[in-house]
């Protein structure tokens, strides 16, 4: 609920506060979707953070954020140094307004068209992201124009009496799935009229604590006012005064919530693998156990072709003999068309031998598999049970699992880190001394190794957790981007990036910090961004 308009509302009463008296001296990225509008205020620096991100779209204050030296880009920099004059939210719509002397900032937002407009007072515009097209952008800027914007709004005043809550819905989308279900609940519990349960709900909104809860069943984390009736059946974690703390709070869980079914799922996936492959193994074992032991008939079978040496030449697949160990039975022998008469003994001698040693492993590895088994299967049961990070990294640190979530919070992995489409794990290099240690220390055989051609930049790598599985092109593509972005190529409408696996980089003696060698490569043209369904999971600087 922290992109809901009413606490958006409250958010601005807080910000006004806060920013009162401030400058804007600096608005930057360095992630994609992300921009920091920096202010100051007596001497001490304020950041704004807007993620316009189309899963989970935020507004957040905080008191510090380390800037990167290199990779970031500025914007509106001709705007720098104005005093902030006001700041304003449009009427049922979430548009937040800063308002200085020459010019506006305008943050939308508005799912995949999220983004911050600068609109200067003789009708200049520049813009945080592109728009897809110039017909949505023109659109927007339109609907600037005739938006009515405000320090508040007396909303329980301005509703208009509705036929239902359909009706309703329709009229107001700014309430939202959370604020309707709170509705219903109390149309159910209270007896109230529909206006009056409207003014309670939007009065809690703006006045009471807010809450940060849990729902147990879905994980699902929920900011909440605390007096809320659907909050009764969540599990209620914090409590908070203000909506910094309370979105800050929310943002830290829902990283840490993402973390840990990550690695959750890695766990499971792993446990399930191990269970079903014990399982099939132990089986197979048993089976053949059943089935009795093959050695003295391979015995028999080379034996005879040894007798019969001088009728087998290469080539052939079969042979028939009468078999001397058992009278008036002719046995008909395989024979590999590939070996010759020698070779094909030998070959069946080899099985009895093979044979031999099964059947005096197999208790042995029966009891060694029963006990694999029931380790697996009791591990299933104890990871259904766990429900924080800590436990699950403490729970998984035993299985080799090919998972840096594991380390996220440990400065060892340096290196910026990116999840891209949810699954693939990307790892981009600091400078040149951090590029070194990524290619020749972190990287593994069958990783792919990207760099921008013949530019400097990072080196990026992008782990490959299954080699029988081909990277799909489009990951490919999407790396390639990353590592276009982060090199001196940045700027460039696109850019050739080499490509390769790892184990053709090689890092000659007396090379400098930084350079390798390519034994092979591939090469994409592609346009340096950091691309969509690409996320920052970690960036220890």
């Amino acid at each position: 609920m922290i992109n809901n308009y009413f606490l958006l509302t409250r958010f601005v009463k807080e910000l006004r506060i806060e920013l009162s008296g401030c400058r804007l001296i600096n608005a930057f990225s360095q992630e994609k979707n992300k921009l920091l509008l920096s202010f100051s205020k007596n001497n001490e620096e304020l950041f704004l953070e807007f993620n316009t991100g189309t899963q989970l779209p935020y507004l957040q204050m905080r008191d510090s954020f380390h800037r990167a030296k290199k990779n970031t880009r500025s914007f509106f920099e001709e705007y720098y140094n104005e005093a902030l004059r006001a700041i304003q939210i449009a009427k049922f719509e979430r548009i937040i307004k800063l308002v200085f002397d020459t010019f506006s900032l305008y943050l939308l937002f508005r799912g995949n068209n999220s983004n911050v407009l600068l609109v200067s007072n003789n009708g200049g515009t520049e813009v945080f992201k592109d728009f897809t097209n110039e017909i949505i952008f023109s659109k927007i800027k339109g609907e600037l124009n005739e938006t009515e914007f405000a320090d508040s709004f007396s909303f329980s005043s301005e509703l208009s009496p509705t036929a239902g809550l359909k009706d309703f819905k329709n009229r107001y989308p700014a309430f939202g799935k959370k604020l309707i279900a709170e509705i219903l609940l109390r149309i159910e519990q209270e007896q109230k009229s529909f206006n009056e349960i409207i003014a309670d709900i939007l009065f809690e909104i703006d006045n009471k604590g807010l809450g940060l809860f849990l729902n147990r069943k879905t994980k699902e984390y929920s900011l909440l006012p605390e007096s809320f009736l659907t909050a009764n059946d969540l599990q209620h974690d914090k409590l908070f005064d203000n909506c910094r703390e309370a979105i800050h709070e929310f943002l830290l869980v829902q990283m840490q919530s993402h973390l840990f079914q990550s690695l959750y799922k890695q766990a499971e996936k792993f446990l399930e693998k191990e269970f079903n492959y014990t399982s099939a193994k132990l089986e197979a074992i048993k089976k053949k156990m059943d089935e009795g032991s093959k050695e003295y008939t391979y015995v028999e079978y080379a034996n005879l072709l040894l007798i019969s040496l001088p009728n087998i030449s290469k080539g052939m697949n079969g042979l028939e003999v009468e078999n001397i160990y058992h009278e008036g039975i002719v046995e008909k022998i395989i024979l590999k068309e590939n070996l010759s008469a020698n070779e094909n003994v030998n070959y069946y001698f080899s099985k009895a031998k093979s044979e031999k040693y099964f059947f005096i492993r197999a208790k042995t590895e029966i009891l060694q598999l029963s006990k694999r088994l029931e380790v697996a299967t009791e591990q299933k049961k104890q990871l259904s049970a766990i429900s924080s990070l800590s436990e699950l990294k403490i729970f998984t640190k035993a299985f080799p699992l090919k998972n840096e979530v594991l380390k996220s919070d440990t400065p060892k992995i340096n290196f910026k880190q990116f999840l891209i489409d949810g699954t693939w794990k990307v790892f981009v290099g600091k400078d040149s001394k951090n590029n070194d240690l990524l290619t020749t220390k972190f990287a593994k055989q069958n990783d792919f190794w990207f760099h921008a051609r013949s530019v400097s930049g990072s080196h990026v790598v992008l782990r490959v957790e299954n080699t029988k599985e081909a990277v799909p092109k489009p990951v490919l593509k999407k790396v390639a981007q990353l590592a276009a972005f982060y090199s001196k190529a940045k700027t460039a409408g696109t850019a050739p990036v080499s490509y390769t696996l790892k184990k053709f980089v090689v890092k000659r003696k007396g090379m400098e910090v930084g350079m390798v060698s390519l034994l092979r490569e591939d090469t994409l043209l592609v346009k340096p961004e950091i691309p969509q369904g690409c996320e920052m999971v970690i960036d220890e600087n």
